[in-house]
């Protein structure tokens, strides 16, 4: 389960409305975070009763309830048996480290394996969102290694140390193009590589020049699994990454951000 949008428990209070909450059993195995295709298997819908709060009840009280009426783990979940393949494509985006190794962007999907170019670990996920070790190693569940990468990234938040030592360069992306999103035609604006540095967003390689200072974003989230979006006062501003895991993007960003206004 995600984080659920900050002050949602003061919309609760403020419309007044009776709250229905429900759970989606199964999803995770149906339909998983990273995948390109619907497998095929059974999807159950659970709806609670309706709860009436008062304007008094305390905000923490009310996004307890929803948390808890809302969050499902592999551990508390129904599961009902899944069929598909390549399972394993679109993993990496989620996954942006090796479990093994932390090598980052060093896994390689293929069908429904990965493997790490920088160790040679490989796996390969099955239905029940486990990785299974193809070399003798460890197997995790997919959960386990997107954490174990998120943890890894975590340590430094760099992709390179001793460029951000030289040059203040904290991530630098493929080639892409930057789109602008704010109106219903989205308009590309750019095209060359994105760059994040302690102050700001910026494109380089590119004959029209463009940068963000991380100040004036308002909110940095991933829409519909790879749409990575920069959200300020008046504009959306989308980056179209090819390959790249827009997940490890949001983190980085998320993080300096915070940093900066520290």
């Amino acid at each position: 389960t995600l984080s659920f949008v900050p002050g949602i428990e003061k919309l609760v209070r403020l419309i007044g409305a009776p709250v229905v909450t429900a759970r989606i059993q199964n999803a995770d195995r149906v339909y998983p975070r990273w995948a390109q295709k619907v497998r095929k298997g059974r999807v159950h819908f659970e709806f609670d009763p309706p709860v009436q709060f008062e304007r008094k009840t305390p905000p923490e009280e009310i996004l307890a309830y929803i948390r808890e009426r809302t969050t499902l783990t592999p551990e508390n979940s129904r599961n009902w048996p899944v069929t598909g393949k390549n399972l394993a494509l679109g993993l990496t985006n989620i996954v942006y480290a090796c479990p093994s190794c932390g090598g980052l962007e060093s896994l390689v999907e293929d069908k429904s394996k990965i493997a790490c170019t920088a160790c040679e670990r490989a796996w390969e996920l099955d239905t029940s969102n486990q990785l299974n070790s193809l070399d003798g190693g460890t197997s995790l569940t997919v959960t386990e290694a997107m954490h174990k990468a998120q943890a890894r990234f975590a340590q430094t938040w760099l992709q390179d140390t001793a460029r951000y030592e030289a040059e203040g360069i904290i991530m630098e992306s493929e080639p892409l193009s930057l789109m602008d999103q704010s109106d219903v035609d989205g308009v590309e604006i750019a095209t060359g590589r994105l760059q994040l540095t302690e102050t700001e967003l910026r494109m380089i390689d590119s004959e029209t020049q463009w940068s963000l200072p991380l100040s004036d974003l308002r909110l940095v989230s991933v829409e519909m699994t790879r749409k990575l979006w920069l959200t300020t006062q008046d504009k959306v501003f989308e980056p179209i990454m090819p390959k790249e895991s827009v997940l490890k993007w949001l983190h980085a960003i998320q993080h300096w951000k915070a940093a900066a206004e520290s």
